[in-house]
């Protein structure tokens, strides 16, 4: 035999072996669709959120925020529960915990026990969104105005339904009339 021709066979078997190889990743591919990102694609976060191929905490998320827009509250506190479980659990960023998807979670949490009327937890989940993102306006103008509910004074503050959505440009019921320099 001849070296061109052992070059050939090498050839052919090389192309074979680089063919298996992207067969075996296409259907990776094909599961992760599957399982994870059309279910995604299609709102359906449940399934979604069953997938080993996907990021467990997002999906839980968007079923979670799912739930709340609903208004069903008690199911949403316990899917963002589970959502940041996973989070810290799974831990899937190598460079340590997502801290934008933490502030999300614990944010919606604490507008979902605020609107069950449990203040106390919505408290302690605005701080927790705090920790994640100290820079969180609406996780800072809740907890505050929480807390000035709590604390008796109040005046003029606790207006409002604490909803507290991103992106609303609601105040808190304050008159800027008078204040110079604002």
């Amino acid at each position: 035999m001849t070296i061109s021709r052992k070059l050939s066979r090498f050839g052919i078997g090389a192309a074979l072996f680089c063919v298996f190889v992207g067969v075996v990743i296409m259907g990776f591919g094909a599961k992760r669709l599957y399982t994870y990102s059309w279910p995604m694609v299609t709102q359906d976060y449940g399934l979604a959120s069953q997938s080993t191929d996907g990021n467990k905490a997002i999906a839980l998320y968007d079923l979670g925020l799912k739930a709340y827009r609903a208004g069903a509250y008690q199911d949403a506190q316990e899917i963002l529960t589970k959502a940041y479980s996973a989070m810290t659990e799974e831990n899937q960023n190598p460079l340590g915990i997502d801290h934008d998807l933490g502030a999300r979670v614990q944010f919606l949490l604490a507008v979902s026990y605020e609107r069950s009327k449990q203040n106390f937890m919505a408290i302690e989940a605005y701080k927790q969104a705090l920790r994640h993102d100290p820079n969180h306006l609406e996780a800072k103008y809740n907890l505050e105005r929480l807390l000035s509910k709590r604390g008796g004074g109040g005046q003029g503050q606790g207006e409002g339904d604490g909803e507290g959505k991103p992106g609303d440009q609601t105040g808190s019921g304050q008159s800027q009339q008078g204040k110079k320099g604002i």
